[in-house]
């Protein structure tokens, strides 16, 4: 079972399991990695919460997004172009993949996710309970 530590900044994220590998050598904490982690940008509005990951060269059929209890999970697999005449290559293969742990109430059948130029935009709606609401003072 992963071990997850949420960011103080953000209370409804949480990092990836070997970010917070009790292991201090970076040899042994890359070497245990099963997945690299995907860069993201959270903001928060009062209807939703934005999620903003690149994604880049990847198509959209091959991105996997499962919402499971708390945890909305983004996945997929970049693999090497078999390009025999290539002199340096410095991108990066394999697994990619972020959990993040949504502590807030929200609507999970209206989860939508878009990709666009290289960059997935989940929008992740709040409940009604968590939206602000203006309420009406009468005289009398």
């Amino acid at each position: 079972m992963a071990v997850y530590r949420t960011w103080s900044v953000f209370p409804v994220v949480a990092e990836p399991a070997h970010r917070v590998s009790s292991r201090t050598n970076p040899a042994e904490v890359k070497a245990e990695r099963k997945s690299h982690s995907i860069p993201v940008r959270i903001r928060e509005t009062e209807a939703a919460w934005i999620v903003m990951a690149d994604v880049p060269g990847v198509s959209a059929d091959a991105i996997g997004i499962e919402y499971y209890q708390d945890r909305l999970t983004v996945r997929y697999e970049r693999k090497a172009a078999d390009e025999a005449d290539s002199k340096f290559d410095d991108r990066v293969y394999g697994s990619f993949e972020r959990v993040i742990r949504i502590t807030d109430e929200i609507r999970s059948s209206e989860i939508a996710a878009k990709l666009e130029n290289g960059v997935l935009r989940l929008e992740i709606p709040k409940s009604e309970a968590l939206r602000p609401r203006t309420i009406p003072v009468t005289q009398g």
